[in-house]
């Protein structure tokens, strides 16, 4: 996709859907959002955007994106998945906000989070830290020009798993957390799972080691493994060095609907 937009249809309708996308191409090395432009219970128009200081004349980006249902669900094979949403306004100056799981996770735990509204029109994304069984913290971040003043209140959405495979139920899947290890210089993971295929992947920053607003960006995706790096803007300076950051993601086998019990 590109910052034109597209718009996408949806295979079923949502009560309350959780939105999560993430880029998984470097087809243009300036930075990215990808933004959710709007949605209903059966669309949603997503788009990229770069930061301020650029033209947003982006080249086209290869992006991944989930919709689910919120609530608790049990995916079979003991693979539980919960996803909710939340509305904040809460930028590095008002500090993070906490969630709580309500779901019984056992060990580790990985969460993607998605900003899932356009009420601001200015870059922003989330960022992550003290993720666990019980919950994590998350809050708004825009680009580092901008990121010391307020923001619109945005929804985000959210999504936990327990880390590790499966390939019960809905085909294989894998979600893994990489320890502070992810800086500017990149980092390859390999995955556990043989996929036949590059899955469909989802990266998303998990810690605040470095205090720069960034966002972890995924590549060169492909059945053996990705490429990921902790990637800074350039709005204020061009130094874009980043400190080792935890990445939690998760790859799924097929697209199309996953079935899921309540």
């Amino acid at each position: 996709i590109g910052v034109e937009g597209l718009i996408v249809a949806l295979e079923r309708s949502y009560i309350d859907p959780v939105i999560i996308l993430s880029i998984n191409s470097m087809n243009d090395d300036n930075p990215i959002a990808a933004r959710v432009r709007w949605n209903t219970s059966t669309q949603m128009e997503i788009m990229i955007q770069e930061t301020s200081e650029l033209d947003n004349l982006h080249a086209a980006e290869t992006v991944s994106w989930m919709v689910v249902e919120a609530g608790v669900w049990d995916l079979g094979g003991g693979v539980v998945l919960e996803a909710d949403t939340l509305d904040t306004n809460n930028l590095a100056r008002q500090g993070f906000e906490r969630v709580a799981h309500a779901a019984d996770f056992d060990g580790e735990v990985a969460t993607l989070s998605q900003v899932q509204s356009f009420t601001g029109t200015s870059f922003v994304r989330t960022r992550q830290r003290f993720g666990d069984e019980d919950g994590f913290q998350v809050m708004l971040e825009e680009e580092q020009a901008q990121n010391g003043g307020g923001h619109s209140t945005e929804t985000i959405g959210w999504v936990s798993m327990g880390a590790g495979a499966t390939t019960a139920g809905n085909g294989a899947l894998e979600v893994g957390k990489i320890a502070p290890g992810v800086s500017d210089d990149g980092h390859l993971q390999a995955f556990d799972v043989d996929f036949d295929d590059a899955p469909i992947l989802f990266t998303q920053m998990a810690g605040r080691y470095g205090v720069d607003p960034a966002a972890a960006r995924a590549f060169d995706v492909t059945a053996d493994g990705f490429s990921v790096i902790a990637e800074e803007d350039a709005s204020v300076d061009a130094e874009t060095d980043h400190a080792r950051e935890i990445v939690d993601w998760f790859a799924f086998e097929e697209d199309g609907l996953i079935y899921a019990r309540a």
